[in-house]
């Protein structure tokens, strides 16, 4: 007999998507501090706008590569994040 699959409960489903919501604050945060557009963040880092939204939005979080920008241009202390 096939395994049912259980479908996610919705408060589960909200868990997930605000996960990363203080580090999305926190990113988004230094973003505009900087001055930077989420535009300019992609041109510079190489990485995707979307992508970049994403984080700041608290559905995924920052790759290495973004956070290793932040402190190699801008020294910012990446434990804040």
């Amino acid at each position: 007999m096939p395994k049912q699959t259980e479908t996610a409960k919705p408060e589960q489903a909200a868990d997930e998507r605000f996960k990363y919501a203080d580090i999305a604050k926190n990113v988004k945060a230094i973003r505009q501090a900087l001055g930077k557009s989420v535009m300019e963040m992609s041109r510079l880092t190489h990485i995707s706008r979307t992508y970049i939204t994403d984080f700041e939005r608290g559905n995924k979080i920052p790759t290495t590569k973004y956070l290793r920008y932040l402190y190699d241009e801008h020294r910012v202390n990446v434990n804040y994040v």
